[in-house]
């Protein structure tokens, strides 16, 4: 299923307590008064609207009990039982007998990297869908504003509040199938709308993705029409679970209707895996992220060690990485037999490890650590 790549911000939303006269969206300062729907109560009629809305299971989910969770220390309206999802394949689709532009969602025992996506019928209502998380730090948007991912560690809960301006009476609720699984509950604060041909959105992005080239890795976005957009922001990662840092900045257009295209260098990549995304952000101050895009940065595959057995010389050939001072470190089976640093320019260039050609015979083992001590190579050489 392919989700349109629109990054959608959510508004703030009104701090008024519920109430069975008017129905306003969930929001941290009144979720706790919202009545929450057992899994087992549908079809369900909110006293609120007369919305009625019908559940249809896939994936063979099962249900659980013991619902007691907190948000920012209030506890939740406790209700039983609830859907247990922990499967990719497992889907909940839900129909209201009229759209709705704002529903929400309770999440509870939520563990690292579990993802949920929320998909509206037609591909208009999947360009203005957008997701926010309004309980607990470590949530962020993905795929364009149509998912959330949790990476902040141990087990957590979470009222996700799901908007979506163009309104639809079919949304299908679905979970990445990672971690041990979660507790699902709707919360009855979803709002009826009458639906539009389009929405406003800050920006509408084509496409986000990257390049790994020898010493940089290229990050490369387009967008299709950008509204009040004040600059983006590149964040990286070594493995999500640990946050992001930025890295740098680049300016948005204000306000365009015609196709532009970005790019950003990061030319001091980890060795290995590197995760980015790319946070947008408005000229209020609002913002929302990006899809992560993984590159694979091996600063090792551009180090070439020869002759290998060898005689006497030992030769490296670097292709390509930055300028840099790295550190040498060659030992054997007795331990270290000598260290030393070479300071590596960008491009490419070939050293001889001159201190080699002095070593008895035997199997020796190169290191080479950057100058942050991070091991990018290790490679068994003989010589005879």
């Amino acid at each position: 299923m392919e989700l349109g790549r629109t990054l959608a911000v959510i508004t703030c939303f009104m701090m008024s307590a519920f109430n069975l006269n008017a129905q306003v969206p969930c929001t941290s300062g009144n979720y706790a008064t919202a009545p929450v729907v057992p899994a087992n109560a549908y079809p369900y009629t909110s006293p609120a609207t007369g919305i009625t809305v019908t559940a249809t299971l896939g994936g063979g989910i099962g249900t659980l009990n013991n619902f007691q969770y907190a948000c920012n220390g209030i506890p939740y309206n406790g209700v039983n039982p609830v859907w247990w999802l922990n499967n990719a394949a497992q889907s909940i689709t839900l129909n209201f007998s009229q759209p709705v532009c704002s529903f929400s969602v309770i999440v509870n025992g939520t563990g690292n990297t579990e993802e949920f996506y929320f998909a509206p019928s037609g591909s208009l209502n999947n360009n203005c869908l957008g997701a926010s998380g309004l309980c607990t730090n470590g949530w962020v948007v993905i795929n364009g504003g149509a998912g959330m991912l949790y990476n902040g560690g141990g087990a957590s809960s979470n009222l996700l509040v799901i908007q979506n301006p163009s309104g639809a009476s079919t949304y299908v609720l679905t979970h990445n199938g990672l971690a041990a699984g979660s507790r699902y509950a709707l919360v009855d604060c979803f709002q009826p709308c009458t639906p539009s041909t389009s929405c406003t959105l800050p920006i509408e992005l084509l496409s986000f993705k990257g390049e790994s080239h020898d010493g940089y890795n290229k990050l490369a976005w387009t967008t299709a029409t950008e509204i009040n957009n004040d600059y983006f922001i590149l964040e990286v990662s070594p493995n999500i679970a640990d946050g992001f840092e930025e890295i740098g900045t680049l300016d948005g257009a204000g306000n365009s209707n015609i196709e532009l295209s970005y790019s950003f260098m990061d030319n001091n990549p980890r060795n290995g895996i590197n995760y980015y995304r790319l946070k947008q952000v408005d000229f209020d101050g609002e913002y929302s992220y990006s899809d992560v895009v993984a590159l694979n940065s091996n600063k090792g595959d551009n180090i070439i060690m020869y002759p290998n057995p060898s005689t006497g010389k030992l030769f490296l050939d670097i292709k390509g990485l930055r300028d840099e001072r790295y550190k040498i470190l060659c030992s054997n089976v007795l331990g270290s037999q000598f260290e030393e640093e070479l300071y590596i320019k960008r491009g490419d260039a070939t050293y001889e490890l001159d201190r080699f050609s002095s070593l008895n015979r035997g199997i020796y083992f190169i290191q080479i650590l950057d100058e942050n001590d991070e091991l990018i190579k290790t490679q068994k050489i003989v010589k005879q």
